[in-house]
């Protein structure tokens, strides 16, 4: 018998900066429900495997950014929150393999650099 590995993408919006927030207890209440469900699929999921992804031109990033009037540091702001994900996903899944990347566009590519 063939052995198949199950591949699941989840996908949210604001990726990184979501998850580093999870453990915020000071998120805003319309955002508790997202909050509480992302936490809820993490967990039942339980992934194997997680590939975190920051990119260039991220609408979630630049909006922020551009609220607080810090857009020059988008790209610290990215990579500390891969950095706090990882952490916190290492915590619920220590057997799990996680990596983490920033997607660049360069003249019509995408280059997916990893952040350690």
């Amino acid at each position: 018998t063939a052995l198949i590995e199950v591949t699941a993408v989840f996908q949210m919006p604001g990726g990184p900066m979501a998850i580093a927030r999870l453990g915020d207890v000071t998120v805003n209440e319309q955002l508790q429900p997202a909050q509480r469900t992302a936490i809820e699929i993490l967990k039942r999921y339980s992934p194997r495997r997680v590939v975190l992804v920051a990119h260039t031109f991220c609408i979630y990033y630049d909006a922020v950014a551009a609220w607080n009037n810090t857009l020059p540091k988008v790209r610290e702001r990215q990579v500390q929150d891969l950095e706090i994900a990882e952490k916190i996903l290492r915590e619920w899944f220590p057997h799990a393999q996680i990596s983490s990347y920033i997607a660049d566009e360069e003249n019509r590519r995408l280059f997916f650099r990893p952040i350690r």
